[in-house]
């Protein structure tokens, strides 16, 4: 069965990933369940989310799962940004440039938040290359019908046997 998802949810996922969140979208109806991603949210609280959690494990079996990029990606999102979308080249030199020093991530917000010619055309490129992310998992799922979370061995507190 393809599974298809109105460009709205694709966007709601897509932002909910870019803030950190893992995303389940259940197909029968439609509905996307999220918890905070542990590698991103450290001070994840597991008990605020129990209900969250509950609701997840319930459904796993007939929901898709959308994680965000990992650094390797999104550090791929600035760099093609910086090097495809700025055409002020000192500003592309700046964001290169600090993209090769320690802390890229920090480095590159810092620098793109002081342009106000391209901050509006970077959230719009990150948000863009967000939503191709989820679309990419959701291709990939009715390519094969297993989700992202199926290859996940290390999600330990979502299995069903848990609860």
């Amino acid at each position: 069965m393809v599974v298809a998802i109105p460009d709205k949810e694709i966007n709601s996922i897509a932002q909910n990933l870019e803030m950190g969140m893992n995303c389940w979208y259940h197909i029968p109806t439609g509905e996307t369940l999220m918890l905070p991603d542990e590698r991103k949210n450290s001070a994840y609280d597991e008990e605020m989310w129990e209900d969250e959690l509950k609701k997840i494990k319930k459904n796993k079996k007939e929901s898709i799962f959308f994680g965000g990029p990992d650094n390797r990606d999104e550090f791929k999102i600035m760099e093609r940004f910086a090097e495809q979308e700025v055409s002020d080249s000192n500003l592309q030199t700046r964001l290169i440039e600090v993209l090769q020093l320690k802390k890229p991530f920090a480095g590159f917000k810092s620098t793109i938040s002081n342009s106000h010619t391209y901050l509006n055309a970077w959230y719009a490129y990150k948000t863009n290359a967000y939503e191709t992310h989820v679309k990419n998992i959701l291709d990939s799922y009715n390519h094969t019908g297993l989700s992202e979370d199926d290859y996940l061995n290390d999600e330990d507190d979502l299995d069903e046997d848990d609860g």
